[in-house]
């Protein structure tokens, strides 16, 4: 009998230790669109279908929407509550919270996704960050640029129509879902 309880109780530090130290690991993906010249009933129907993977370098305008997901690997972990928050990371010592939502996990082929999206933002740095049970899991930043800024365009395939305007060669970034 002794051993019995022996083995329960070393079940379970087992079972609680593994439970504890799994991580979320994932990827950021982003896509702006500029949708000021759709109608407001287009804009809440239209849904982001593409995008671009990174957590670097960041950036985006004044005048875009951002949609943006997250890509979990499959695990028991990508089951329960989430927790975006948005915060201003710009002229105050400690970050300013923006925005926070309770989100679901969408189920991809095996692969968990969060996929939200923020209106635009006016100019200033910004964090993302996702939470499960209280405890931030992963976080990307990104820079919210003023639109009298955006001196070149993207051509179809991300390739700068002018290769030396910065911000556009910063906002390129690798991996396409």
């Amino acid at each position: 009998m002794r051993r019995l309880l022996i083995l329960l109780g070393v079940c379970f530090l087992l079972l609680g230790s593994t439970a504890c130290s799994r991580t979320i690991k994932g990827e950021f993906g982003f896509s702006p669109v500029d949708r000021r010249e759709s109608e407001p009933l287009e804009r809440t129907i239209l849904l982001e279908t593409e995008f671009r993977l990174g957590r670097e370098n960041l950036y985006f305008y004044d005048y875009q929407t951002i949609w943006w997901i997250y890509r979990m690997e499959a695990g028991p972990y990508t089951q329960g509550d989430f927790l975006v928050s948005l915060y201003e990371d710009s002229l105050t010592p400690e970050p300013v919270e923006v925005d926070m939502r309770h989100v679901d996990v969408e189920r991809q082929h095996g692969v968990g996704i969060i996929r939200q999206r923020y209106e635009p933002l006016k100019p200033g740095d910004y964090i993302i960050r996702i939470a499960q049970h209280s405890h931030v899991v992963d976080q990307a930043n990104f820079r919210i640029l003023p639109a009298e800024e955006d001196s070149g365009a993207m051509g179809e395939e991300g390739d700068s129509v002018d290769s030396g305007d910065e911000i556009i060669r910063y906002s390129q970034r690798q991996g396409k879902i």
